[in-house]
């Protein structure tokens, strides 16, 4: 499967803990851009989404893992199915960092997904594949992708 063109524009935006877009982009920050640039789909930024202390990353993992287990998010794959089902794209994958789910990477297909870190520009990954098929939480889509 090809990916989608669009995607090029993704790749390589520095990583930043978060608060000032305008020298790079966290995790859920750039989730939200993607899904804003190319759906037309406003998720809410979290303003506390800043992972540059224990305390703030704790609060980011509460975040996030509360709000896509709400409307507008429908799980499509839980942590139990996966890695069966459909990943399509478009979809959030929650995953687990340091222990703790605050991590997510927009997914272009079933197979390839578009993330960031710290340390590492936004880049393709394989959700499926060694170092993060054991780390993946779920799959959630917002509703206005269905």
């Amino acid at each position: 499967m090809a990916l989608p063109e669009w995607a090029a524009q993704y790749i390589g935006i520095p990583f930043h803990t978060g608060g000032d877009t305008s020298t790079g982009l966290n995790c859920w920050e750039l989730f939200c851009k993607v899904l804003r640039e190319q759906y037309d789909i406003e998720a809410d930024i979290y303003e506390q989404f800043n992972c540059s202390s224990p305390a703030n990353y704790r609060h980011a993992a509460r975040r996030i893992t509360t709000e896509c287990r709400k409307f507008p998010w429908v799980e499509v794959i839980s942590k139990d199915d996966w890695p069966g089902g459909l990943v399509n794209c478009g979809d959030g994958i929650l995953m687990r960092i340091k222990g703790s789910p605050a991590h997510v990477g927009i997914a272009l297909d079933n197979q390839w997904m578009i993330h960031t870190e710290k340390g590492i520009s936004s880049c393709l990954g394989n959700p499926r594949s060694a170092g993060w098929t054991n780390r993946v939480l779920g799959v959630f889509r917002h509703a206005g992708l269905n």
